[in-house]
Order: structure tokens, then sequence, then C-alpha cells
């Protein structure tokens, strides 16, 4: 009782998660279970860092937000524009795509939604396509970062069941949620066509897809390279995750040329806030699945 009043009066203040899910955990420890004491709490933290898996979610956190703010994420959505732009509900495919690669790179749905739906939904709205259908396939597909390779909750999901006596491999599940995550791309795309029929359409041009890949081929080969390293065993997840933050830290700094070291830093401390955000509710919520097995 005393840890739902504590969960209801947080979330009527408005606290952040991470310091709802970190009080919540400590009052029910106290009142359901005083003699583990609150150091159950911290042990998943220290279990989590010297996992190795682990690193994997701040390296792809931190290279999906330099691809964001250094340009690659643009240039994948103007490739994936130009090629689907002719046909029906082109605009909505190449958000579905560009939401896919992005988050082939990322792991993140958040990450993706912002990246490609603040480029996608006012070019649809713009060319007519109905509003609310423009956010609600942005935000259908962007969530399809939590099946695409490398999907940050597949990887928690392996974590947490790796603490147990159980055991499951991040690239095992990779695998099984591809044809999922396919499908589901698929039936927007056919939904997109379908509903937009009527909607203006932009002229191909071969021009302008072969410029466009020229200007994205960088940000293109990123997500092709980490979805056949992890498929095809030649890198483990956080060694993908390491692979894709060097990559785009080098094509962002070196080669577009759009940050620079202090753009970089402040980049790179946008992604900690997030990642430490993140890492105390993973480590929490891991101490509250401990209190639930004793209790």
């Amino acid at each position: 009782m005393k840890a739902f009043l504590a969960l209801l009066f947080l979330a009527l203040l408005g606290a952040p998660l991470f310091v709802i899910v970190g009080t919540v955990s400590g009052v029910a420890f106290l009142d359901y279970a005083p003699a583990l004491g609150l150091s159950t709490v911290l042990d998943p933290f220290a279990e989590l860092l010297a996992n190795k898996q682990f690193l994997a979610i701040p390296l792809f956190i931190g290279a999906g937000q330099l691809m964001t703010e250094g340009g690659m994420a643009r240039r994948m959505v103007d490739f994936m524009r130009a090629l689907l732009c002719w046909l029906p509900g082109g605009l909505g495919m190449a958000a579905v795509f560009a939401c896919m690669g992005f988050a082939a790179i990322s792991g993140s749905s958040p990450v993706t939604l912002i990246a490609v739906g603040s480029i996608m939904v006012p070019a649809m709205v713009k060319a007519k396509y109905d509003e609310n259908f423009s956010m609600g396939l942005v935000m259908t597909a962007g969530s399809l970062g939590c099946l695409v390779i490398p999907s940050l909750i597949l990887m928690i999901y392996s974590l947490a069941v790796s603490s147990s006596n159980a055991s499951v491999q991040a690239c095992d599940m990779f695998i099984a949620s591809a044809v999922p995550a396919g499908l589901i791309a698929i039936t927007l795309c056919i939904y997109s066509a379908w509903a937009n029929r009527n909607a203006a359409r932009e002229t191909f041009s071969w021009a302008q897809v072969v410029a466009a890949g020229k200007e994205g081929v960088w940000a293109l080969m990123l997500p092709v390279v980490v979805f056949l390293g992890i498929v095809m065993g030649f890198f483990a997840p956080f060694k993908a995750g390491a692979f894709a933050f060097v990559y785009a830290l080098l094509v962002t700094t070196l080669v577009h040329r759009e940050l620079n070291v202090r753009k970089v830093f402040s980049v790179l401390a946008d992604a900690s806030r997030l990642m430490g955000m993140l890492i105390l509710i993973i480590g929490l919520t891991f101490g509250i699945n401990k209190l639930i097995v004793e209790v």
C-alpha cells in the first residue's frame, strides 16, 4: 500500500520516471522485505556494469545521437524519399524504411522518432497527407526499433533473463524478430499506398536518386554492416555498438564535417543524460524482480 501511495504521489507531482521507480523500489523493499535491506536494490547495478552485453546500449544510443545531429539521418531520409516518392503513398513508405534503417543503428524507438519524424511528418503534411495519418504512421514505424536489430528492448530482456537461471542470447532474439519487423513494415507500406492513393506524388528522377545515394552512402552503409555483422556472427552486439559509434563519429566529423569538437561533446552529454536515466530504470527494475521472487 505504501509503495502504491508513493507511486501515486510522485506521478501526480510529475516526477521523472527514474525517480518514481527508485522511490517505489525502496519503499517496497522496506515495507515487504525489510530483512533484505536496500543493498539488494543496488546489487543489479554491479551486475549490469560487469556485463559486456550491457555496453551495447550506451554505444548505440551515442551512435544514434551523433547520426541525428551530424546529418546522417537526414541523408538517409533523403535517399528513401528520392527512391520511393513516385509511388502512391511513397512518402509514407519512405518514412517506414527510413525508420527501420535508423532503428538498425540506434536501436532506440524514441531516438528514431525524433530523427525521422521531425523530417518526414512535416513533409507528408505539406504533400496533403492527413496529419493524424502522418503522425500515426511515423509513431508506428518508429516503434519498429523494438524489433529491428539491434533493439535495446531485446538486449535489456536478454540481460534480465541472463541474470536468472535461464539464458537467452540477444543474437538469437534479433534473428527471430527480423521476420515480424519485416511483415509489419510491408503492412504499413501497403496501408500507406491505399490510404494516400489520390495524394500528389513527386516525379521520379534517376539523377536525384543517384545524387541522394552519393550524398547518403555513408549513412546507408552503416545499418547494412551492423545488421549483417550481428546476424552472420562477425561481432557480438556490444562490438557492433562500438563499431557504429566510431563509424558515426568519424563520418559526422571528418566526412560530412557537420560536427566539431564542441558539438560532439554536447551531443555525447545529451546521450549520457539519457543513458544515465536508462541505467537507473533498468537496474532498479531488476531489483524489483528480486523483491517479487522473495515475496
